[in-house]
């Protein structure tokens, strides 16, 4: 999904390298991280399911989407990516920011949505400025709002 939603964007770049959306395998080896290949088949099936949001849900859909909140979508490194990070290449950059609840940036969070809207879906997106990921579970008046629109 994120490569989907985030077509073309960069997820880290470093002096000699940029990583895009597509090649978190790639990032992820590099660092040395365990059994990347083992981690990205067991997930697999969760990314392949992406698949089916292209099709239309039989059923009313209301999101709640989060906005206003700078958002980490990706990393700038001084240093290049390394394996065993002794010298602080993770902390030696900064991180590039977009919108969203402070966990998922909007494009991610409105990206079903938005495919299924265009296809003429039952489609409802209830914008939640400065909403947090789970600060908008811990609102009364939005549970109250999901309560309802599920009676």
């Amino acid at each position: 999904m994120a490569a989907a939603a985030f077509e073309g964007e960069l997820l880290a770049t470093s002096p000699s390298r940029n990583y895009t959306f597509g090649e978190v395998a790639l990032l992820l080896e590099d660092v040395n991280a365990t059994d990347v290949q083992g981690k990205l088949r067991t997930t697999q099936g969760v990314f392949a399911a992406w698949d089916n949001y292209a099709r239309v849900p039989p059923v009313p859909v209301v999101t709640y989407v989060g906005t206003g909140l700078s958002t980490t979508l990706g990393m700038t490194f001084k240093k290049d990516v390394q394996p065993c990070d002794p010298d602080g290449t993770w902390t030696s950059g900064g991180r590039t920011q977009a919108d969203g609840d402070g966990t998922v940036p909007t494009q991610s969070l409105r990206y079903a949505t938005d495919k299924w809207a265009a296809r003429g879906a039952d489609v409802r997106t209830v914008v939640v400025k400065k909403g947090g990921h789970l600060d908008m579970l811990r609102t009364a008046s939005i549970v109250n709002e999901i309560v309802a629109e599920a009676c």
